[in-house]
Formats: C-alpha cells, sequence, structure tokens
C-alpha cells in the first residue's frame, strides 16, 4: 500500500495561512498504534531555504510514515524569505508549528514528535523549550545550527 499524501492548509493564530503535507500509511499507522497504544505523528520543518521540493521535506517523511509514523511536514512563514529577515520573523513562525500541533490533536494524535532540518530544527527545538506540550514524545534534529543566536 503506497503512503497517501494529502495538502492541507494551516491557519496560525495571528492568521497566517500556510501549506503542509500530511504522509501517512494508514496500514503502518494502525499497527504502530495497536502496538503502543498511542496515536502518535510526527511534525516536520524545513530550514530557511525549505519547501516541498528540496532536501529532507521530498525524502524524509516517506520511511517514516511506512514505519507507522505519520509524518506532517509544516511550511512555514521562513520558506525561502528567512536569508532576507532572519531572526525577525523566527518567533512569528513559531505560531505556524503551534498550528501544525493544534491540526494533529485536532485529528486525534495524542503524541507528537517534532522533527526539523537546519533552521527548522532550531525552531523545533525552540518550540521543544519553551512550550508546554505534554504530549511530546521526542525531538528530531538534523543538522541543527546550535550557534544561532538565541538558539
Amino acid at each position: 500500500m503506497p503512503v497517501d499524501r494529502r495538502l492541507v492548509s494551516l491557519t496560525s493564530e495571528d492568521g497566517q495561512v500556510h501549506d503542509a503535507l500530511f504522509e501517512i500509511d494508514e496500514r503502518a499507522a494502525r499497527g504502530r498504534e495497536r502496538a503502543t497504544g498511542r496515536r502518535t505523528a510526527i511534525v516536520h520543518i524545513h530550514g530557511i531555504m525549505g519547501n516541498f521540493l528540496v532536501g529532507t521535506l521530498r525524502f524524509y517523511p516517506s520511511p517514516l510514515a511506512r514505519a507507522g509514523f505519520p509524518v506532517l511536514v509544516l511550511e512555514t512563514r521562513m520558506a525561502n524569505v528567512g536569508q532576507l529577515f532572519g531572526q525577525a520573523i523566527f518567533e512569528e513562525a513559531i505560531r505556524d508549528v503551534e498550528a501544525a500541533v493544534r491540526w494533529l490533536r485536532a485529528h486525534d494524535y495524542d503524541t507528537i514528535i517534532l522533527s526539523g532540518y537546519s533552521s527548522g530544527a532550531t525552531l523545533a527545538t525552540r518550540f521543544a523549550a519553551t512550550h508546554h506540550v505534554p504530549d511530546l514524545r521526542g525531538l528530531v534534529c538534523l543538522g541543527n545550527p546550535w550557534g544561532l543566536p538565541q538558539s
């Protein structure tokens, strides 16, 4: 059974609308839920130059979905403009992560794993450190630039 891909729109609390790609293997997800008793999903966040067509956003989600971990690949307001605005939009981009977590909770996922690539990893780390997320199960950082200011 192939991985199902669904384009969804997420609205952050300040009204910004962003696309996200939800990748799921229904059979694998049901099997993992039976084995663990939890419905776990991953939020994956791109880096500054990220979008659905490059890097980890393109190749990372499908193997995870086939392993029973649905992945919500999140576009944020950092996409392709982060180099111009950098830290100025970082705190606002956290609202996009909040919207992704809300969407997964609304779809009955009871545990969340945050994942990110490059500055997306920094964003995931900041979100995990500054938000009370009782259902946070893990943090996956790929190329986390630990030296960014205040990261």
